[in-house]
C-alpha cells in the first residue's frame, strides 16, 4: 500500500485524497485553516492557529534539579526585557554578590579598555563648574593669568646675517617683495679682501687698455673725412697718409657717371668696384694703403675715418 487514495465522487470523476499509510490502513491528513466567512489563512509556521487563553495559567514545576535556560530565540538570542525591571531576592531585597578574591595592582592583572574595545579611554576635562576645558587640534589650550615675570636684558643687540659666519645683509622688503635700497652719505669699504680684489681689477684694465691702444683696437677720440677726385690713372686716397683706429668708410658720389676701382697694389689693374652713390666700409688702419682709380672721365668719391 502506499500513501494518498483515489475515490470516485460522480461518474468518471475521481478526487485524490492525502492519507497516510500506517500498517494496512489509510489516516486521512488535514491542513488546518482559519479565517472568518468568505476568508481563510491556512496555519503554517509563519501564520500559526491564534489560541485565546479565557483565563490565567498557573504551572507548578516539581521535582526539577536541571537549571532553566531562558532565551530569547531558537537562536540562543538575548531575551528583551521592557518597562522598569527590578531583580529581588529573598524577602525583596536587591540581589548582590558577595565573596570572591580581591583586587590589588600588587597581584592583579586588569585590563581596561575603551566602549570601542580600543585600549585607549576618551575622557574630558572639566572645571569645577563642569565646564569643557577647550582644545586646539591635538593641544590643550592653556590661559595663564596674574604671572609676574622678572628678566635681564643685555643692552647690547647683536644683528647677523643666516650663519654667524656669513655676511649681513641689508635690504629692503615690503610684502614679501624686495625693494630698493638707498644710501646716502659717504659709504667706505673697511675690508681686505673686496678693497685687495679692486686694486687687483683696476691694474687689470689699465694694462688692457694699453694693450688695446698699441693693437689699435681702442676706440678712436678724432676723425677725419672729405672728398677726393678719382682719375683714370691710379692714386691714393690720401697721398699723406692717416693712422685709423677702427677703418674708413669710402663712398661714390650719387653724381658719378661711371665706377670707380678700389685697390692696394697701386697698379692699373681692375679692383673692387664701386657704382655711383655705393658705399663700402675698409677695416685699415693706414690710409695711404688704398688706391682709387675711375674707369672713365672723374669721378668723386668720399671717405670718413676714425
Amino acid at each position: 500500500m502506499a500513501n494518498n487514495i483515489t475515490v470516485n465522487i460522480a461518474s468518471g470523476l475521481t478526487a485524490s485524497l492525502a492519507t497516510n499509510e500506517v500498517s494496512g490502513s489509510h489516516y486521512q491528513v488535514f491542513k488546518m485553516a482559519y479565517g472568518n466567512t468568505a476568508s481563510s489563512t491556512v496555519v503554517s509556521s509563519t501564520t500559526p492557529l491564534p489560541v485565546i487563553l479565557s483565563a490565567g495559567i498557573t504551572a507548578n514545576i516539581v521535582n526539577f534539579t536541571t537549571p532553566i535556560i531562558v532565551q530569547g530565540n531558537s537562536a540562543g538570542g538575548p531575551v528583551t526585557v521592557q518597562g522598569t525591571v527590578s531583580v529581588l531576592g529573598v524577602s525583596g531585597a536587591p540581589i548582590a554578590i558577595t565573596g570572591g578574591i580581591p583586587l590589588t595592582y600588587t597581584n592583579s592583572s586588569i585590563k581596561v579598555y575603551g566602549y570601542d574595545g580600543n585600549p585607549f579611554i576618551r575622557s574630558a576635562l572639566v572645571t569645577v563648574g563642569n565646564t569643557a576645558i577647550g582644545v586646539s587640534g591635538d593641544a590643550l589650550k592653556v590661559y595663564l593669568q596674574d604671572i609676574n615675570i622678572t628678566a635681564s636684558i643685555n643692552p647690547i643687540i647683536y644683528v647677523q646675517n643666516y650663519g654667524s659666519t656669513s655676511a649681513l645683509r641689508v635690504e629692503g622688503l615690503s610684502g614679501g617683495v624686495s625693494q630698493n635700497v638707498t644710501v646716502t652719505g659717504t659709504a667706505g669699504i673697511n675690508d681686505t679682501n673686496i678693497l685687495t680684489g679692486m686694486t687687483a681689477i683696476y691694474g687689470l684694465m689699465t694694462t688692457l687698455n694699453a694693450a688695446l691702444i698699441a693693437s689699435g683696437a681702442a676706440r678712436p677720440s678724432v676723425f677725419t673725412a672729405g672728398r677726393v677726385t678719382a682719375t683714370t690713372g691710379v692714386t691714393w686716397l690720401l697721398a699723406s697718409g692717416y693712422t685709423s683706429g677702427s677703418g674708413v668708410n669710402l663712398k661714390a658720389s650719387s653724381a658719378n657717371t661711371d665706377l670707380i676701382y678700389i685697390n692696394s697694389d697701386g697698379a692699373a689693374s681692375i679692383g673692387y668696384e664701386l657704382d655711383p652713390g655705393q658705399n663700402v666700409f675698409l677695416n685699415v688702419i693706414n690710409l695711404n694703403k688704398i688706391y682709387i682709380r675711375a674707369k672713365s672721365s672723374t669721378q668723386i668719391i668720399s671717405y670718413m675715418a676714425s
